[in-house]
């Protein structure tokens, strides 16, 4: 059953899940270092199943039901979250009534379940699902469950092969870089760097992100450092004609901008690329990024057991299927992965600087706040 609920100005639908099927245990993210192209791990074959798992599955028996709230664009909201529910029903005779709303940025609800905590407050979400920085400040707040995933998951038998810990899992990855509308920039004229950008004859073509995204990232000192980036940052907010938000590629494609960059959508133009839309996308040779998106468990989920059988089976080939489905990515590393030969095609053998809680954990969210800050404020200072 799904119904749908309006509130106020903001259009908000609610959808209640009642299901049939899944398979797995938790899976909290954590993230680190310097990934090299999309090597994939096997799952636990059928059949496997800890003895440990049956206690989970009689705890979530008892909870009966299962939160969630995230973006509606993120992970492909509800419609991942009705999919998932009815495997996890299906798979361990469960029938969890699945609520899921979708909720308010991501870092915006990591602050409201830290604030939850503190109240002594059940968590708005039973899991959470956001950005690798997020997620991080929630690990900082010591806001988050620590799970023994080998103890009982399915899925999540060697966490460490996935960048996974017993605090964060990475469930899917983007690859930030260059979008740009391939009618109108000939292929002798593709860039494939960032530095390429500043060429004089991209100036006024082009389109910056409105929110610099990944700047501070790429100027941290395991990437170009932050005065290389404000160098480039500068130069390259004096070259382009105005600035788009993640999701805004229509905008490229339409001819309004030949050129988006950076733009974090490269998923979303492999999948465009597919029904011979007009669109290309380059992964930066001078910055070759992986930008992952995490899933948690807060210490305050009112459904704990539900919550790690719903977050190892998105780490299931069956779960990672439907994230795919719905927005073109996956998780790289799980074996059968979709959206790894977009990127081992374009780029192969190329070693990544993987975007993850343990990269904002050795560079410091602070610092990645600040440089962002610093850096939205040039980007803005030149277009808005």
């Amino acid at each position: 059953m799904i119904a749908h609920r309006f509130d106020g100005m903001n259009r908000r639908s609610f959808l209640r899940l009642a299901a049939i099927g899944g398979t797995g245990a938790l899976v909290a993210s954590s993230l680190a270092g310097c990934g090299k192209a999309s090597p994939q791990i096997s799952s636990a074959p059928a059949g496997s199943r800890s003895p440990n798992l049956d206690a989970i599955i009689d705890g979530a028996r008892k909870e009966g039901e299962l939160n969630l709230s995230w973006g509606e664009s993120s992970g492909g909201g509800g419609r991942s979250v009705q999919s998932w529910a009815e495997s996890i029903n299906r798979n361990y005779g469960l029938k969890l009534n699945v609520q899921f709303t979708p909720g308010p940025s991501m870092s915006d609800m990591a602050a409201r379940i830290v604030q939850e905590v503190a109240a002594g407050r059940p968590a708005s979400s039973d899991v959470y699902f956001g950005s690798a920085r997020a997620t991080t400040t929630m690990v900082n707040q010591e806001v988050v469950q620590s799970v023994d995933w080998p103890s009982f998951a399915t899925h999540l038998q060697k966490p460490d092969s996935l960048e996974a810990t017993d605090l964060t899992v990475p469930v899917t990855a983007d690859v930030p870089g260059i979008s740009y509308n391939s009618n109108k920039v000939a292929p002798a004229d593709v860039p494939k760097s960032l530095q390429d950008l500043l060429n004089p004859k991209y100036k006024g073509r082009m389109a910056g992100h409105v929110d610099a995204s990944t700047y501070a990232e790429i100027a941290s000192d395991e990437i170009w450092g932050e005065q290389r980036t404000v160098d480039f940052v500068r130069q390259f907010a004096s070259s382009v004609a105005g600035l788009l938000r993640s999701g805004e590629i229509e905008r490229v494609l339409t001819g309004e901008f030949d050129i988006f960059s950076v733009d974090g959508a490269g998923a979303d133009v492999f999948r465009r690329q597919e029904l011979g839309q007009p669109l290309g996308h380059v992964i930066p040779a001078d910055v070759p990024m992986r930008e992952f998106r995490c899933m948690c468990i807060p210490k305050n989920s009112a459904h704990p057991n539900a919550a790690k059988l719903f977050l190892d089976h998105v780490m299931s080939r069956e779960g990672q299927d439907v994230l795919f489905a719905n927005t073109y990515a996956d998780h790289p590393s799980v074996h059968g992965s979709k959206f790894a030969p977009f990127i081992d095609k374009q780029v192969p053998g190329v070693t990544f600087h993987d975007l993850t809680v343990a990269f904002n954990q050795r560079n410091g969210v602070d610092k990645m706040d600040r440089l962002t800050r610093m850096f939205v404020a040039i980007m803005r200072g030149t277009k808005s």
